[in-house]
């Protein structure tokens, strides 16, 4: 493959082989028993490294936190998401996760917890030069990998 880090931004791709990666790397680490809690905590922390690397190619146009979050899901994990406010907290709804495809059996922990990571960093990051933008903390409500229809995530606004 020719190009740059750039040209990812503009190909598409399936997530299929990432997908079970993630769920494979999951079992490991649940193999090895670590906890539901830890193991949040490194899918997020995978999350976080890959914004940091992201955020030099992409820097997103946006009106307000909403819209930051809408375009997120729309242009990194191609994705439409509902995107909803009330009080400090911002609620996202996503019927096609794209690390949440099918029930997962003898997993608690999600994959997803990948993408709330990265929103947490993008978010930090561009308030950096951008103080009316929240820093926000994100988890998990429901997930395909329990068979719900949707993945929720809910972030607080801190």
């Amino acid at each position: 493959m020719t190009g740059n880090r750039a040209d990812i931004l503009n190909k598409k791709f399936k997530v299929n082989q990432i997908r079970n990666g993630i769920y494979w790397y999951i079992q490991v680490l649940k193999d090895r028993n670590l906890s539901t809690v830890d193991i949040i905590s490194k899918l997020k922390e995978m999350g976080h490294k890959i914004a940091l690397t992201y955020i030099n190619y992409w820097k997103p146009d946006y009106k307000d936190e909403l819209d930051l979050m809408r375009d997120i899901h729309r242009t990194v994990f191609k994705t439409a998401a509902r995107v909803r406010e009330k009080d400090d907290q911002i609620t996202v709804t996503s019927r096609s996760c794209p690390l949440c495809k099918y029930r997962r059996e003898g997993i608690e922990t999600p994959g997803c917890n990948i993408i709330v990571g990265f929103i947490e960093t993008i978010y930090q990051t561009l308030a950096k030069d951008n103080p009316e933008l929240p820093k926000v903390e994100g988890s998990i409500e429901t997930s395909r990998i329990y068979g719900e229809k949707y993945c929720k995530y809910n972030f607080e606004k801190v």
